[in-house]
């Protein structure tokens, strides 16, 4: 399995959302949030299911933990910083040879369309390729995830390919959209 190159740094914030390597004592917060909205995010997201519990969360935390100290995956929670509320989650994951690496993300549903993915997937997405030694960052989701593709081309990455059959979602296989997003191309929003 490959390696990042380098770590981030374990906070990453714009001026409304901080975005925080993730902690044991987030679980339930973690929790909360994927429960709230697993209807809208189980259909695009593998570890998503109907009865997603804390102990889920807990796993995920420690899975986590263990991937960002081996550094092959650096997952944050997205934190809105007025309130405290944890909104959703991003993070990269699966660097390569070529200085390449994948960029997720996810709202909670009672949080979507007000640009809090978009402003978290660029901001991670230039700590990514300015701190990280990565010429670009790939985006793939499914090609019924309107959403997600709406994040990707209002980061500013452009449509490469459609994959036939490269994501497993819950036991089906799905095509997926392929975008790519290069330092020069980020949309800032802070």
């Amino acid at each position: 399995m490959q390696q990042f190159k380098l770590m981030p740094d374990s906070v990453v914030e714009t001026p409304r959302l901080r975005l925080v390597r993730f902690m044991p004592k987030d679980a339930p917060r973690l929790y909360e949030a994927v429960r709230f909205s697993s209807e809208a995010l189980s259909p695009f997201l593998p570890w998503c299911h109907a009865n997603y519990n804390l102990l889920d969360a807990e796993r995920w935390i420690a899975f986590t933990d263990e991937t960002w100290n081996n550094l092959t995956q650096f997952a944050y929670f997205i934190e809105e910083k007025s309130s405290g509320r944890l909104v959703g989650g991003c993070g990269l994951d699966s660097p390569d040879n070529a200085n390449s690496a994948n960029l997720g993300y996810w709202i909670r549903s009672d949080c979507t369309h007000q640009g809090y993915a978009s402003e978290a997937a660029a901001v991670l997405a230039a700590c990514a390729l300015e701190h990280l030694a990565l010429s670009q960052l790939k985006i793939t989701m499914s090609i019924h995830n309107l959403a997600s593709q709406q994040v990707a081309v209002k980061i500013g990455a452009r449509f490469d390919h459609i994959a036939p059959k490269a994501l497993t979602l819950h036991g089906i296989s799905h095509d997926a959209f392929v975008y790519f997003v290069q330092a020069k191309r980020i949309n800032r929003f802070v």
